[in-house]
């Protein structure tokens, strides 16, 4: 009989604050589904700045600029342990933006096409808080409810934005938080 000589080995990955924040920097994740995650391993981020991740480079003494975390009373306040926008390298790296009137505080559940009106108001107070505006985003993802919205919230997307063609990404989703029919986020230059 042959002896089988395969050996089975097991890795073990730990996910770490840098490795969440890197994904969030990375504009793939909403802070909704990020937020979630940073309770569910016991990460505070209240009131504590933290630094970027050292980057390998090809001198000792290289690392990273300090990331710089944007509030202001123009946008709804984040909902969890987020930020509304981080400035990194010359970028400013928002979350996802709901229909929240930022004056009351209270969802605003109107059409698709008003909710898409007020998320992106919500967007650009983030980034002009952030030194920014549309002019400079780079690149967006719009989260939808239901594709069968997208026509309606790309004619607001478009007169909102203008002249301005950034990159974009427009995904439908099971759901969004608060049960909201859309969601933007946006990357742009600062």
């Amino acid at each position: 009989a042959q002896q089988d000589n395969h050996q089975t080995t097991t890795r073990r990955y730990s996910v770490t604050e840098p490795a969440i924040m890197a994904f969030l920097l990375s504009g793939f994740a909403s802070a909704y589904v990020v937020a979630p995650l940073y309770r569910a391993l016991g990460i505070k981020t209240a009131a504590t700045k933290v630094a970027a991740p050292a980057r390998a480079a090809s001198t000792a003494s290289a690392t990273a600029s300090p990331l710089t975390h944007v509030q202001t009373a123009n946008a709804p306040a984040a909902i969890g342990p987020y930020s509304q926008a981080v400035i990194a390298n010359g970028m400013v790296y928002c979350s996802g933006q709901i229909p929240i009137n930022p004056k009351t505080g209270k969802l605003e559940l109107g059409t698709v096409q008003e909710q898409a009106a007020l998320v992106l108001d919500n967007l650009r107070s983030v980034l002009q808080a952030a030194g920014t505006d549309f002019d400079k985003v780079v690149r967006t993802t719009v989260f939808l409810k239901s594709m069968d919205d997208f026509v309606a919230v790309n004619e607001i997307y478009a007169q909102k934005f203008g002249d301005c063609r950034p990159a974009r990404a427009a995904v439908q989703v099971a759901r969004l938080p608060k049960d909201v029919d859309v969601e933007i986020d946006a990357i742009a230059v600062v």
